[in-house]
């Protein structure tokens, strides 16, 4: 039984390949996923990708924000 997040928005903003694999996982747990910051691809034909930071945040409950520092070079 997996998490439920059907009701929940929540915005991508930047990142790299592992934000987009978060961001699959996110959208097949039901969230509604808006991102900035991302290319258009097959893999994120499901989030909403936006040009402006005020709409990919407008009313979401989660903010998930890129982790700098988590290299070992």
């Amino acid at each position: 039984m997996g998490l439920d997040l059907r009701g929940f928005k929540i915005a991508v903003i930047g990142g790299d390949q592992r934000d987009i694999y978060l961001m699959q996982e996110l959208v097949k747990m039901g969230a509604s996923v808006s991102a900035i910051g991302f290319s258009p691809c097959h893999e994120l034909n499901q989030v909403q990708l936006v040009d402006r930071l005020e709409i990919a945040i407008h009313n979401v409950q989660v903010l998930i924000l890129p982790m700098g520092g988590t290299d070992t070079e």
